[in-house]
């Protein structure tokens, strides 16, 4: 799970560098990431 999520988000990152506004998009992105690993931790919880 975290793999996944540090390659994601470097796939992420790279977008951004490469199209700057990418950058509002990474914002959601990573609020979303955000959601689902507290959802995850919730349920491991």
């Amino acid at each position: 799970m975290r793999k996944v999520l540090q390659v994601s988000v470097l796939g992420a990152v790279r977008v951004v560098i490469t199209h700057p506004p990418g950058i509002a998009c990474l914002t959601s992105i990573v609020e979303k990431v955000r959601r689902i690993e507290t959802a995850t931790f919730a349920v491991f919880d």
